[in-house]
């Protein structure tokens, strides 16, 4: 099954979709505070994070440097088009120092956290084996080869220091962004907070921790292998460092329970809603629910699938390219026209021109955009050749670009013909 990157609206319709190769990930589409989309590219020639525009096109692209391996997890690109980035580190250690039965030749799977210019300078570098020990890790440490932290989230804190969610530590670290020393850290075994008002005395295998503008925590839990019963969870939390307790002032837990073991998110949605992606969970994939729990948005896919994280963010797209547009018959003489523009948020109508030139200028019908694919019935006056092509009108009554023209033979045998012609 291929990977998308994926842009619907509000009545869960595909806006724009893009597939991505290889398999088995485009991973973190989103957009950045820069106000431009990014992903993480798994084409075994790049591996980088692409940064879009609203045309769509690559205007940028971050990779780690020093010699690590990107880390396709997360990433967060600034306005001035710095960037925080995860890479991996892949360390020799001698872990039967730590552990009985530890291989004294394993290989330990650290997170790096790099901030790096546009030109793709280190500004700053942060090692998490220099911080934190292998054996504040929750995997099996008898192993070869350890991914004993599992980086997810990177965040920029609101006081400009780092929020870092590792998934294999149970654990929300807090970093500072000048000494790279440990603020504090949230959860495992680590743990700097007493939890308070939480009935589940925590979160487990965690994703995407995210701080909001209240200054509370929030969490999306999946509580992988966690009993005495499997379900995820988006869970906040108002931490008080005087006290240093994380207490729990709001949870959602799907009706009926969802459970995902991996991947998902949470974000809180400038009118006080939370979105929750459900990550590795086929139904649903995505829920919208209001503070007092109650669901206003919930998608699910026909097929099983899963998503890596889901967000809601205003967005106009601005294909650079054209619209597309194709031709079937619908009779002796009638051809059914079906035309869309993948990534046009802005689109209000489709104007449409037909007659018997290549380049066809009549003025057929003009037709509301409705939903990601509009059609049009036209009934010939006679046998022949037609050609067709739509011209895309904005919101603003403007027209933007025409299809490239398509032709079809009408009559009694007809025919359709793929070739596609460059338009105006």
């Amino acid at each position: 099954m291929p990977a998308y990157a994926l842009i619907l609206n509000n009545h869960g319709e595909p806006v724009f979709y893009q597939p991505i190769d290889p398999v088995p990930a485009i991973l973190d589409f989103k957009v950045q505070p820069n106000g431009q989309m990014s992903f993480y590219n798994p084409h075994p020639q790049k591996r980088v994070v692409e940064v879009w525009d609203e045309t769509y096109q690559i205007v940028h692209t971050y990779r780690p440097c020093n010699g690590y391996q990107i880390d396709r997890h997360d990433s967060y690109i600034m306005a001035d088009g710095r960037a925080l980035l995860l890479a991996a580190e892949y360390r020799p250690v001698d872990m039967s120092q730590y552990v009985a039965g530890g291989d004294p030749n394993a290989i330990v799977k650290g997170c790096v956290i790099q901030e790096v210019d546009a030109a793709g300078l280190v500004l700053w570098q942060w090692l998490g084996l220099d911080h934190i020990p292998p054996t504040d890790s929750v995997v099996d440490l008898t192993s070869h080869l350890i991914n004993y932290i599992h980086c997810y989230s990177l965040n920029l804190d609101d006081d400009g220091n780092i929020l870092l969610s590792s998934r294999h530590l149970h654990e929300v670290t807090k970093i500072s962004r000048q000494t790279g020393e440990i603020i504090w850290r949230l959860g495992g075994k680590g743990n700097d907070f007493t939890f308070v008002n939480d009935p589940h005395e925590g979160f487990f295998f965690q994703h995407d921790a995210r701080r909001l503008a209240n200054g509370n925590i929030t969490v999306y839990d999946n509580r992988t292998d966690t009993d005495p019963s499997f379900f995820s969870r988006g869970v906040e939390y108002s931490l008080d460092l005087a006290k240093m307790e994380a207490t729990m002032v709001w949870q959602y837990i799907n009706t009926p329970v969802t459970y995902a073991g991996a991947m998902g998110n949470m974000q809180r949605l400038p009118g006080g809603n939370s979105l929750i992606g459900w990550g590795f969970s086929s139904a649903p994939l995505i829920t919208e629910v209001t503070p007092a729990g109650e669901k206003v948005f919930e998608l699910s896919t026909a097929q099983p699938g899963a998503s890596y994280r889901a967000f809601r963010y205003p967005w106009e797209g601005h294909p650079s390219w054209a619209p597309a547009l194709v031709a079937r018959s619908a009779g002796p003489l009638k051809i059914r026209l079906y035309f869309s523009w993948n990534g046009a948020t802005e689109i209000a109508s489709y104007r449409i021109y037909g007659d018997t030139h290549p380049v066809p200028a009549t003025l057929l019908a003009e037709v509301p955009r409705d939903g990601f694919e509009t059609s049009y019935l036209f009934e010939a006056s006679g046998p022949g050749l037609y050609y067709f092509r739509v011209m895309a009108v904005d919101k603003e009554g403007k027209p933007t670009l025409y299809s490239p023209s398509v032709f079809m033979v009408a009559g009694k045998n007809p025919q359709l013909f793929p070739l596609m012609m460059a338009g105006d």
